[in-house]
């Protein structure tokens, strides 16, 4: 059995006018921290933003926002949401995000369609995100659609792989309850990011019923790779004020041996939350952190000794959330029930965390919530994993 001691949260960055979300880190070393989010515009979540760079120097316990920086920066008719960041052992670092182009009024447009996705780009910085290069499109063909969760991962190679979820068909805007269901997969890159090829099917639901979404990924302690994906069925349960409930939600796994070139067949983790995001504890143990948009919503982790069994009792909260405390940025009279304002403000939309080892084995983990005036912010927790 595992538990956690010395858990302490953060703030990283917040905005007035711009709702800010889906962050990723990387350990810069020496107590440098660099995080890579989301600004929306405006105070909705439309994720169709610019993607900013904060950093801290003292382990992530402080965040100087004068240190930002746009790494991506939104169009007229175009803008970004989730990006990730990865440091390669040379020290450069990769970002790449999701383009989308084609908005109506800022905002995706889930209504008519017109909004499409433009593809994964990447950027790479050799100045430790002072400065960065031309955008590259990223090929992930023979894919139509891809999008971006989780960052990069090196092999003792050298070699890069970037796992992605998307559509072999299906190149508009992802409906759920489309006949093709959604597969994650890896790219493979021999040269530093150069360059991308299609590699491995991580999972893939020929039947079409289950969705398998936003993969995180690990190398682990005996070279084998772990895969984490979020699984959607259609249609799925769901309680007032919630996105999704059981049996959609859960996290399963699948690994390679062949580096990443083949995967298992996906098995079910139990641990209910999304997305997945997962690394390696210098003990060998596996650790998961995952959005828990369920009462009591909060940002939740899970370990493993063996990277293969999940036990329900070495699942723990980092951070807790009520939405019934936000009060929201829309108009609303004081009477409207909570459930309302959960729904029209997505103020279920918490998480999306992203982990990584500290200098002295702790672990920070960053994710988004709601403030209390309505605002999507970004916080971290640092804590250390101990075993009993």
């Amino acid at each position: 059995m595992f538990r956690i001691s010395g858990l302490e949260r953060v703030e990283m960055y917040s905005d007035p006018d711009n709702f800010c979300a889906e962050v990723s880190l990387a350990n810069l070393g020496g107590g440098e921290l660099a995080a890579v989010f989301a600004q929306n515009r405006g105070l909705q979540h439309t994720d169709t933003g610019s993607i900013l760079l904060i950093r801290s120097l003292d382990h992530g316990r402080t965040w100087d926002a004068a240190s930002r920086v746009v790494v991506l920066e939104e169009e007229e008719d175009a803008g970004w949401n989730i990006a990730a960041i990865c440091r390669l052992s040379d020290g450069t670092l990769l970002v790449h995000a999701n383009r989308w182009r084609y908005l109506t009024d800022g905002r995706i447009d889930w209504i008519t369609g017109k909004s499409e996705i433009d593809g994964v780009w990447l950027t790479r910085s050799t100045d430790k995100g002072v400065t960065w290069s031309p955008i590259e499109r990223v090929n992930f063909a023979p894919m139509r659609n891809a999008r971006v969760r989780d960052a990069i991962v090196e092999l003792p190679s050298g070699e890069l792989l970037m796992p992605l979820h998307g559509f072999r068909w299906q190149r508009t805007l992802p409906d759920i309850a489309s006949v093709e269901r959604e597969r994650c997969f890896v790219l493979w890159s021999p040269d530093k990011g150069k360059h991308w090829h299609y590699y491995g099917t991580m999972g893939y639901d020929p039947a079409e019923i289950i969705h398998y979404h936003e993969p995180g990924l690990t190398r682990l302690a005996d070279g084998r790779l772990l895969g984490l994906m979020r699984t959607h069925r259609w249609p799925t349960p769901v309680l007032p004020g919630e996105q999704m409930g059981p049996p959609s939600g859960y996290v399963y796994m699948a690994f390679s041996d062949d580096d990443g070139m083949s995967w298992s067949w996906p098995r079910n983790t139990k641990v209910w939350g999304y997305p997945p995001d997962v690394i390696t504890l210098p003990d060998d143990a596996v650790l998961a952190a995952v959005s828990y948009r369920t009462k009591p919503m909060a940002v939740h982790i899970a370990l493993s000794a063996d990277a293969e069994t999940w036990l329900p009792e070495d699942v723990f909260p980092i951070a807790t959330y009520d939405p019934a405390s936000v009060t929201p940025v829309f108009p609303h009279h004081p009477d409207e029930p909570v459930v309302s304002r959960v729904l029209r403000g997505q103020l279920w939309h918490i998480g999306y965390p992203s982990s990584i080892l500290l200098d002295d084995g702790r672990v920070f983990t960053g994710y988004h919530l709601y403030n209390q005036e309505g605002r999507q912010y970004v916080e971290g927790a640092i804590y250390s994993v101990e075993r009993d």
